[in-house]
């Protein structure tokens, strides 16, 4: 299996120390790590000012002081919020804070090609030919906008949720008039670049519909068309060598080939020349392909993959799996699998021979004649006559086995029967080459002698070897790696992340979902819960509510209001908040909140009549405060003859009620 990749855990992949809960901008809030790479990582995060997740990309601190990483980074986002179209990932902002350079862009919730392919395994014809036309659709705004993407491989490629594909990361996209694209070819991946990318040739709309048919290829086959152990050597493959027919490796269409021999001709003028143009070429083969069948079966022989020969290869170069130079920042990262090899007499490569010379003839050399050779020319032809009989004798009795790799076992058994010979199913093991029930080898092989009425042993193939990822939610992450291990799958990233719903240190989720079918071997990453996230709550009394509202919901809080009479702060304002402003609490906490109707307006008693301390009693209970006012300064009958505010009117509680005595 090889030495497993070294774990990366939240802080290999943070850009800036404890980023996460910062607000940029005064605007975008940094929640958690989605993905990281060579260039900056990528958070989900969240746009207080119009509500919505969004993508934030950061770059990475060691490259902020870079001056060709930093006008790397800005270009991408110049370029890429020119482009407006569904099949692309859209880009709405960018800005620098005092130590890094942030994209703001689409979130798109999903997973990439290349975890499709690898979780998966190879596409159904229809379903390469959806998501083909997709990345053709999303290059074609690129292009009429100007720009050659420069980088297309399943990495960048998304998928959405729903099933929509759109096309990201255009960091190595430029202007077409834009002069040298040598400087930045290096940056994208070996095995999907065009020929004209390592040359001094500029690469043009049609270097990305190359690497589209590459695309095609590696969907339908599960592998690139030229893998190798160097960079330079892919580049030379790429140079030199035709692209193999998919159908040399897997049950397709010679549509299929001729379609991906267009799109990935050396020479740009015999390619596709637009995206458009293309596009119609798969349209035609999806009015066509079957949306309901499944992975195209691969062939029982697959052509070797071939490699270039210079003349400064010695020997035979050994294919292994696809070299990956290390790119930018995408919304996800993969890398896919080497295609696991079936057994075979040598490497499926091409070998190229030494030129033929023939030597000079030895100088003569005087011998005394002897009887020996006459000796060993008679056993030799008494070895011949023996032999021929011995042949003859025993071919007599036995048959030649027919080739049985890539049948069922159905099929296989009745061949053999036809032959009146009996089948024996010696062991059944996994391959990613044949399909679930069908004939891996047979011994004796294709072309050997068997018996007549003898058996012949086949190894059945029980499919790819998959194993479901197990259910960890709520583990600790020793338990959640040793369930992993027990189902033969591997720890990979260990984030870190906080919950509500999960308690610190259980794992919450992981990547890919669980349930998700993978090789044996994945590595799955691991978000371990952190608890809730503690957030200070803002401070907000005496604003509107609407301010009160849109600053705690910011701060990732929910709340509630209830309205009281208050004189002292105006109308529709907060009085106060529980937790109050400064202390601490939880994101997803709910403040309450307590508004002003500002002052009570209450109906006055009428009390003209009533004797004065009954009259001030009155007055005292409705909330009124109370003065009398003596008429000529003598109380004879001790009576309320008028009061101010009348009787019946609206006046504020606690104001206060002149009340005129006789």
């Amino acid at each position: 299996m090889g030495e497993a990749t070294p774990v990366r855990t939240l802080e290999d992949v943070r850009t800036t120390s404890d980023l996460c809960g910062r607000v940029l901008d005064g605007r975008y809030r940094v929640d958690r790590v989605v993905a990281g790479g060579g260039m900056g990582t990528v958070y989900e995060g969240f746009d207080s000012r119009l509500e919505r997740v969004v993508a934030i990309k950061i770059m990475n601190d060691n490259l902020v002081h870079e001056e060709g990483f930093t006008e790397r980074f800005v270009t991408e986002a110049r370029a890429a919020a020119r482009l407006s179209d569904p099949h692309v990932v859209a880009v709405y902002d960018r800005g620098r804070t005092a130590d890094a350079f942030y994209l703001v862009m689409e979130y798109v919730p999903g997973r990439t090609l290349r975890q499709e392919v690898t979780w998966g395994g190879r596409l159904p014809v229809a379903r390469a030919l959806d998501v083909l036309s997709g990345v053709l659709k999303g290059l074609r705004a690129a292009h009429a906008a100007g720009f050659v993407h420069g980088d297309m491989k399943p990495e960048n490629v998304l998928i959405t949720d729903t099933g929509d594909v759109k096309v990201t990361d255009f960091g190595l996209a430029r202007a077409i008039e834009a002069g040298d694209f040598r400087a930045t070819m290096l940056l994208g991946t070996a095995a999907y670049l065009a020929p004209e990318q390592f040359s001094d040739r500029a690469p043009d709309p049609r270097s990305d519909l190359y690497s589209s048919g590459i695309l095609l290829f590696e969907m339908l086959t599960g592998h690139v068309p030229f893998r190798a152990d160097s960079p330079d050597d892919v580049l030379a493959l790429h140079q030199t060598q035709r692209v193999p027919d998919p159908s040399a490796f897997v049950d397709v269409d010679a549509r299929i080939d001729d379609l991906c021999a267009k799109a990935t001709a050396k020479n740009p003028a015999d390619r596709f020349q637009t995206a458009d143009e293309m596009l119609t070429a798969v349209a035609a083969l999806r009015r066509t392909a079957d949306p309901t069948a499944a992975a195209p079966r691969q062939l029982a022989t697959p052509a070797p993959v071939v490699v270039a020969p210079t003349a400064a290869i010695a020997e035979p170069l050994v294919v292994d799996s696809p070299f990956v130079i290390d790119s930018h920042a995408s919304a996800a990262t993969a890398v896919a699998d080497p295609i696991e090899p079936e057994v075979s007499a040598g490497p499926a490569v091409a070998v190229i021979d030494p030129p033929s010379v023939t030597p000079p003839p030895p100088p003569p050399v005087k011998r005394k004649r002897r009887k020996g050779p006459i000796v060993l020319v008679l056993l030799l032809l008494l070895a011949a006559v023996v032999g021929y009989f011995g042949w003859q004798f025993g071919t007599m009795d036995t048959v030649s086995t027919p080739k049985l790799t890539g049948l069922t076992r159905s099929e296989a058994l009745a061949k053999l029967e036809s032959m009146g010979l009996t089948m024996q199913v010696s062991d059944e093991q996994y391959s990613e080459r044949r399909e679930a029930g069908t004939i891996i080898s047979s011994d004796p092989g294709a072309g050997q002698r068997v018996a007549a009425n003898g058996t012949v042993s086949v190894v059945l193939s029980k499919g790819p070897e998959r194993y479901r990822v197990p259910n960890v939610k709520g583990m600790s992450q020793d338990d959640a790696s040793q369930l992993l291990s027990d189902n033969n799958l591997e720890t990979g990233q260990i984030l870190q992340d906080y919950s509500r719903k999960w308690p610190q240190g259980q794992i919450m989720r992981t990547d890919p979902a669980v349930g998700t079918p993978l090789k044996r071997g994945t590595a799955v990453s691991l978000t371990v819960s952190m608890g809730p996230e503690p957030v200070v709550v803002p401070s907000v009394t005496n604003q509107t509510v609407e301010q009160a509202q849109a600053a705690l919901s910011a701060a990732g809080f929910r709340v509630k209001t209830t309205e009281q009479y208050d004189d002292s702060v105006a109308l529709g304002r907060v009085i106060s908040s529980n937790p109050s402003g400064g202390t601490t609490a939880y994101r997803g906490d709910t403040v309450r909140l307590v508004v002003s109707k500002g002052s009570e307006y209450i109906s006055v008693p009428g009390v003209v009549g009533m004797d004065t301390e009954s009259a001030k009693a009155t007055l005292e209970q409705a909330g009124f405060k109370v003065e009398t006012h003596e008429q000529f300064g003598v109380t004879l009958a001790n009576r309320v003859i008028s009061q101010d505010p009348d009787g019946g009117t609206q006046a504020v509680r606690g104001t206060t009620v002149t009340l005129t005595i006789t």
